[in-house]
């Protein structure tokens, strides 16, 4: 919506007494949003008139001679019609009920408060929840790998947040860009529900930060002895073709979100070999 405002303002070809960085600015900056109206002069005349009638009462509009259909018909045909007056009238992103998330039954929002408090809870409690699993991990380890845990677990809160944070700053404008795309091709007016919406919003960082704890998991599997380093690059064709279906499981249905997480994981998947070169099992201090 805020798109195709834009295009139409901008490819009008009236002068308007914005210029395009004026648009821009009042659109994306500002949070405005302009209508395309066209008003009868007369009625707009009348609607100042009693909207102002000290400054306005005593102004007369010169009265129109009567016509017959006949009159009307010859006019039209002549090309003389009277024209409306054609405006932009300006408001507030937020008060246009065609953005405006909805619900569609009684129970949505108090779900929805439900479903928002717990994946909240879970971000803020990540480095607990962390802690617990790594423990958990470490009590089926010898114990000079048990050290493990004590150096993973800040990397692995920092790495989700990193996720999360991707997520938040350039993942989300881009991947709505494209799927609302396709809502203006196809001349659909998009209806957002709030149910759909806050799922979109809460459970992409979730699945980022999830997905961005490679270079851990794969340094910790290097260090039981699952995988080598040479196993790691002898297979890379694999794993990232593995990086990319796990891409398309973690995020909607569209190809620009598969992309945005799958190229950083292409890169975290490498960091990870280049990880376990630079701290092989052998050499180790934490052995």
């Amino acid at each position: 919506r805020v798109q195709e405002v834009t295009e139409k303002l901008k490819g009008t070809d009236e002068a308007l007494p914005w210029s395009d960085d004026d648009i821009s600015r009042l659109v994306n900056k500002e949070n405005f949003l302009a209508d395309e109206v066209f008003i009868d002069p007369t009625n707009l005349f009348q609607q100042l008139k009693a909207a102002y009638p000290e400054q306005l009462g005593n102004i007369q509009l010169p009265t129109k001679p009567e016509t017959t259909p006949e009159d009307g018909a010859a006019r039209d045909a002549a090309g003389k019609d009277e024209k409306l007056i054609r405006l932009f009238l300006w408001h507030k992103t937020g008060d246009d009920p065609r953005l405006r998330t909805k619900s569609l039954n009684a129970q949505e929002a108090f779900t929805i408060f439900i479903k928002a408090s717990l994946l909240v809870g879970v971000i803020l409690a990540s480095p607990w929840i962390f802690y617990q699993i790594w423990q958990f991990v470490a009590a089926g380890l010898y114990p000079h790998e048990r050290r493990y845990v004590h150096v993973f677990l800040p990397f692995s809160i920092g790495l989700f947040l990193l996720g999360a944070a991707l997520a938040f700053v350039f993942v989300f404008e881009p991947v709505l860009k494209f799927l609302l795309m396709w809502n203006s091709n196809l001349g659909i007016d998009p209806e957002p529900r709030i149910n759909e919406w806050l799922g979109f919003v809460l459970i992409l960082p979730i699945g980022f930060g999830i997905s961005f704890q490679l270079p851990l998991v794969m340094l910790f599997l290097e260090r039981i002895g699952v995988f080598t380093v040479q196993s790691y690059l002898r297979q890379w064709k694999i794993s990232i073709f593995v990086v990319f279906v796990l891409s398309a499981m973690l995020t909607p249905p569209d190809p620009t979100s598969m992309m945005l997480m799958a190229i950083p994981l292409t890169f975290l998947f490498f960091g990870g070999v280049l990880l376990c070169k630079l701290l092989p099992r052998k050499t180790s201090p934490f052995v």
